[in-house]
């Protein structure tokens, strides 16, 4: 598995409950972040759009078997990596008590390796 990145959005406790579970081919875990609201309810994150979430990745699988190349492609997708996919893609699923998703590395529409949640200006 790739090395922990350091964010503020990092949960170790999910990391912990996903020990013992191994993703096959492209597939990742995923917990969706919340959108941060002010103490008087204003929503934080400017022209949210319904149709795309930002999600932070806790588990990547080894990667998708080329039977034409006879090898496995790896993941691009790393641990820690916060990732903007289509909200169509959203499936939630309990595991240990977290709302997580599995999602395959082509629902992702880019993702960013410094921790930061994607601030995307909708129209």
């Amino acid at each position: 598995m790739a090395e922990l990145k350091t964010t503020e959005n990092w949960d170790e406790n999910i990391s912990k409950k996903l020990e013992g579970i191994q993703l096959t081919e492209n597939r990742l875990i995923v917990k969706r972040l919340k959108i941060e609201k002010s103490k008087g309810g204003i929503l934080l994150v400017e022209n949210e759009n319904p149709d795309y979430f930002n999600a932070m990745v806790y588990m990547v699988g080894p990667g998708k078997y080329d039977p034409q190349f006879e090898k496995v492609i790896p993941m691009t997708i790393k641990v820690g990596d916060i990732v903007t996919c289509q909200a169509r893609c959203y499936q939630p699923l309990m595991i240990e008590g977290e709302e997580l998703t599995i999602l395959k590395e082509g629902d992702l529409v880019f993702y960013r390796t410094d921790g930061k949640q994607s601030m995307i200006l909708w129209k």
